[in-house]
């Protein structure tokens, strides 16, 4: 069985874009369902977000593409 993650309701999510963690202009609440309690601030990301995540995945791809599937498989 998997453990039960203790979350911070203060702790800043961010996005993950080209390997760095980044803020972003706005966030929306995470709720419980079971509690209906803030649980933390999830990032609300933008177009530009959005455009930044997609140039740097495609900036990825030819090394991702190259790399032997057993060393992808290590990584994930």
């Amino acid at each position: 069985m998997g453990e039960i993650a203790e979350i911070d309701p203060q702790e800043e999510w961010k996005l993950l874009v080209g390997g760095e963690w980044t803020s972003t202009a706005a966030t929306y609440e995470v709720v419980d369902p079971n509690t209906t309690g803030v649980v933390g601030h999830a990032p609300d990301g933008s177009v530009a977000d959005a455009e930044a995540t997609i140039a740097a995945a495609k900036a990825a791809l030819p090394g991702w593409r190259d790399t032997p599937p057993v060393e992808r498989g290590a990584m994930l």
